[in-house]
């Protein structure tokens, strides 16, 4: 929770006139807390929700926006997701272009991800948009890696090579038991 997260949460009891004694049962029931200093976000706009529903209204957004982002949130990515697609494919077109590479476009992979359905990423599920985090990382990485560059392994996958397989040789010498040392 940020400052001006607070601050709101306080502004919204305030304005609805709301018991300090309603709003802890709010903050209990809502948002499985006992303070505002221990919302998660997601708590956090459950209760701006609820503070809208009493009737408070967000002078920085429209009537019902806190409302509209819980109702869109099993629906839709979220705004961190949507911040991340950006922030990750933002990153992903300057490697391509520092590297000379061709760059995807944004609505191509958007696209893919959800088999043709929309181009925009604010129209993705929370499932597609999580893949589609994963699919930009894993493009990254996988330019990193095949420019010599060391990329991070993940703990669940083999290690990464330098970008080059050495191919097996089937037909190396067996060697004699004589040769064998025990």
């Amino acid at each position: 929770m940020t400052p001006q997260q607070l601050k709101l949460i306080h502004v919204a009891r305030r304005a609805t006139g709301m018991s300090e004694e309603d709003y802890r049962t709010g903050l209990r029931s809502i948002a499985h807390v006992e303070s505002s200093k221990n919302l998660t976000n997601i708590g956090f706009e459950d209760m701006l929700a609820w503070f809208e529903s009493c009737g408070f209204r967000d002078t920085q957004h429209h009537a019902h926006f806190w409302r509209d982002i819980v109702d869109r949130r099993s629906s839709f990515a979220n705004s961190r997701q949507l911040h991340e697609i950006a922030r990750l494919y933002s990153a992903l077109s300057t490697q391509h272009s520092a590297l000379g590479l061709p760059v995807y476009t944004l609505a191509s992979l958007v696209e893919h991800q959800c088999n043709d359905r929309t181009h925009e990423p604010s129209k993705l599920t929370p499932a597609e948009a999580n893949n589609l985090i994963e699919a930009i990382k894993a493009i990254k990485n996988r330019v990193q890696g095949s420019k010599g560059s060391k990329v991070q392994d993940s703990p669940t996958s083999p290690p990464l090579n330098s970008g080059t397989l050495e191919p097996l040789n089937h037909s190396a010498p067996v060697p004699d038991e004589s040769d064998i040392p025990f």
